[in-house]
């Protein structure tokens, strides 16, 4: 039965060779009865399972165990110094190299302790994103949810476009709008970019990601998130686990360790294909006990079997009480606290269910066939078998090298996706490439070495000291005391006063130069700036490969000033180059979201005590909805980053600012600031920078518009005005030179002589009067009639 229920009493098995062949060589077969698919068949697959791990047929095998140990121990600088004697000692195995007692020769000075820069810069991978904090993102995928959502934005097009009757209906009956600032969408473009951004979100959706934020409190997600990118600096390759706590009815989640455990080979980061995993758990014999019912015979010889390991006390210890029926004086035994590894295993299989129509006299009968009858297929008129497959995934506690499995069985309350494959509780991310521990091995192996080498040579270095002439302290005497070259040389070290003599016995004056001069000790400035050239070195090659810089490390070199700039691109580049970690590990949690939400809505569903947990965080009317729906949404899960106070004050401010015309007159409304800010307050950072970007795109596009159609409105009122004042002008002109003719006319009538031609002065009569009142404004260019002299005395 599946370690997930709780229903029924577990059941063990002892190995029936005849029910599977070849269990430890091949992969039990999956076309045999569902009802059968426990004991036997589950114990062949819990030995298939650590066959393929034993050689080395999947992702995590027997090889790779060592590895992951010891780079482990590198990460938490804890590696083994036996590497370090065998390379500056030579091996332990030539005796040349080893003291009778056992002791390796030579290095007596030196302090073989790890000295490792390796666990500060697993500190800085982890503390990177240790202050990162994320919110999960629940948004329902299947097409049900999704008619709703759509609903229930075109809900919010519809108040917009009726927004204002509305608010005068309301104002008729006397009803006052909410407090609350309503979102309001000014166009289609709008509506669709702020659905796109998750701004239509649906009860149920809320209430799922408070359901998630509470699974990740119950699981303590900072502590797994720490585990995790341990792993990934480590071994490359990290996991986790959904899972149904039958004590306290929640869905959680924990660690799974990648060196105790067996992964399916994939060729996926993610081992979205795997068929199979199993991890190692210790539990105690009363434990076992409790869940299994092995026969108290049988726990005593497992006990015995892991004596002396996994912490457990010897043999000795239990057989001391033998006469006792191996009970201490409070009637316990005494063998309980003892760890057994067991196997939990998890593997998918396809169920097959055949199931034959028959014509018989009452009618069509349809019935299941089991038994010997499985597999059975008939295609006759009147009898007919139907084949139907499903896939589901199966568990199983085995104790390791043992003939027993209990909580065996197939699994519950497993999520099924769209097209109902079945995924497996295990989630599972491997970055590709070494590890970075695995990549800075070398250089830390260096580091090490180079730190002893300097130690031993500082240990057998000379210290300061002095070169003496002895003779110049010889045969000195002051006050009639002689005074012997040791009591100079004291005098010397006291006081820093010499007293010598320059000649000999026969009073000859000697040639040398200071009877003391000082000798310097040390290992000399040219070998320490070749340790000092090595470390810096090899910290510069792990800098390089782990994409940790120096300045991120706070290892720069002294005196050497680092700008603020400088600083931020450098954590910067740290940060990108550590990305994939974070990816991996994002990818695990939204994994196991994922199943966590398929699993919390079954289990409210259907166990009456989950309901009661899980009421009071959800609320009445989403358990409701839970409760009573016949089918299950399906979530999409996404990490969202969740905004910081200096993001939240950047946008308030960003708002507040858009209040202002800008430089092409674009602003918001009020009543635009009042919605924005509280987007901001309810964490849609997004959404609310969103919005405020598309009205003032939009203010400006009008804005640019109104312009353009004020210039055309100007221009054509420019022409017009500039016609009239034309028009104007002309009748100006006309008007003048009506005017000067006029004027000529007169006087030219006024200085000439009457004319002699009575039909001369008719005409002439006739065009004064024509020009004085405006209505022939050209002069005649012939006057019929009229003498050749008549124009003539007219010009003049």
């Amino acid at each position: 039965m599946s370690t997930d229920k709780n229903s029924e009493p577990t059941t063990i098995y002892k190995l029936d060779k005849g029910a599977v062949k070849d269990e430890w060589n091949g992969m039990p077969s999956d076309d045999i009865d569902p009802k059968l698919k426990r004991g036997s068949w589950a114990l062949a697959w819990s030995r298939f399972i650590y066959s393929q791990f034993f050689n080395n047929q999947c992702y995590t095998t027997w090889d790779k165990l060592n590895t992951y140990r010891l780079l482990r121990l590198y990460g938490a600088g804890k590696q083994p110094i036996e590497f370090y004697m065998d390379t500056l000692l030579g091996p332990k195995s030539d005796k040349n190299n080893v003291n009778e007692n056992g002791t390796r020769k030579g290095y007596y000075n030196v302090n073989w302790d790890i000295w490792s820069p390796c666990p500060k810069y697993k500190r800085i991978v982890i503390g990177r994103f240790e202050s990162q904090d994320h919110s999960l993102s629940a948004n329902a995928i299947d097409p049900i949810s999704g008619a709703e959502r759509e609903q229930k934005m075109y809900k919010a097009w519809a108040d917009s476009l009726f927004a204002k009757q509305e608010a005068e209906v309301k104002k008729m009956v006397g009803l006052r709008d909410a407090q609350r600032v309503k979102y309001l969408p000014e166009s289609l473009e709008e509506l669709q970019m702020y659905s796109e951004m998750g701004g239509f979100k649906m009860g149920k959706e809320i209430d799922m990601e408070k359901a998630l934020d509470y699974t990740d409190y119950i699981s303590k997600e900072k502590r797994l998130r720490r585990r995790l990118l341990g792993d990934f600096f480590d071994i490359n390759i990290a996991a986790a686990q959904d899972y149904f706590d039958p004590i306290d009815k929640k869905i959680k989640y924990r660690y799974i360790d990648p060196e105790y455990s067996i992964f399916d080979y994939s060729k996926e980061n993610d081992f979205n294909d795997m068929r199979f995993w199993a991890t190692q758990r210790l539990m105690s014999i009363k434990q076992v006990r409790i869940e299994s019912g092995i026969p108290e015979e049988k726990l005593r010889t497992l006990a015995l079997t892991f004596a002396n390991v996994f912490g457990n006390p010897d043999g000795n210890y239990i057989n001391r009480y033998s006469f006792y029926q191996y009970k201490n004086k409070d009637g316990v035994y005494v063998y309980d606290t003892y760890k057994l590894p067991i196997w939990v295993s998890e593997w998918k299989s396809v169920d097959r269910k055949y199931r034959t129509t028959r014509e018989t006299p009452m009618g069509k009968l349809t019935f299941e066939q089991g038994g010997k009858d499985y597999g059975k297929v008939w295609d006759t008129d009147k009898r007919k078998t139907e084949i139907g497959e499903s896939q589901n995934v199966y568990t199983a506690n085995w104790i390791m090298g043992s003939e027993y499995v209990f909580g065996d069985g197939q699994l519950d309350l497993v999520p099924r996706d769209a097209k109902k494959n079945v995924n497996m509780t295990a989630h599972v991310y491997a970055l590709d490439g070494p590890s970075i521990v695995e990549g800075i091995k070398e250089n830390l192996d260096q580091i090490q070495i180079t730190k002893l080498k300097l130690q031993n040579e500082l240990a057998e270095s000379a210290p300061n000291g002095i070169k003496v002439e002895f003779g110049a302290l010889s045969n000195i005497s002051i006050g009639g005391k002689d005074m012997k070259p040791l009591d100079v040389l004291k005098l010397y070290h006291q006081r820093g006063d010499i007293i010598y003599k320059l000649t000999d016995h026969a009073g000859k004056l000697k040639t040398y130069g200071n009877p003391i001069e000082p000798i310097k000790g040390g290992i000399g400035l040219e070998r320490l700036e070749e340790f000092t050239k090595l470390f810096e070195m090899n910290f510069q090659m792990i800098s390089e490969a782990c994409g940790i810089d120096r300045t991120s490390a706070a290892s720069q070199k002294p005196g050497e000033p680092v700008s603020a700039t400088e600083t931020k691109f450098a954590v910067a580049s740290t940060t990108d180059a550590l990305q994939p970690m974070y990816s991996g590990f994002m990818d695990i949690r939204e994994s196991a979201a994922r199943n966590a939400a398929y699993r919390i809505q079954t289990i409210v569903k259907y166990i009456p005590a989950a309901y009661n947990v899980y009421y009071p965080i959800l609320g009445q009317a989403t358990m409701q909805e839970l409760k009573l729906s016949k089918d299950d949404s399906d979530y999409g899960i996404k990490i969202e980053a969740l905004p910081t106070e200096q993001e939240k004050a950047d946008a308030r401010n960003a708002a507040q600012e858009a209040l202002k015309p800008g430089k092409d007159g674009e602003n918001i409304s009020f009543g635009e600031y009042l919605l924005i800010t509280q987007m901001v307050n309810m964490g849609q950072i997004k959404q609310a920078v969103a919005v405020l970007n598309f009205r003032l795109n939009k203010r400006k596009k009008e804005n640019l518009q109104l312009q353009q159609q004020n210039m055309q409105l100007n221009a054509q009122t420019a022409q017009e005005t500039e016609k009239v004042k034309i028009a104007g002008e002309i009748q100006k002109i006309k008007a003048k030179a009506i005017e000067e003719r006029k004027t000529a006319v007169l006087v030219a009538l006024i200085q000439k002589d009457a004319a002699n031609d009575e039909h001369t002065q008719k005409l002439q009569q006739m065009l004064v009067a024509n020009i004085l009142d405006g209505s022939d404004e050209q002069q005649p260019t012939q006057q019929p009639n009229a003498p050749q002299s008549a124009p003539q005395t007219a010009a003049a």
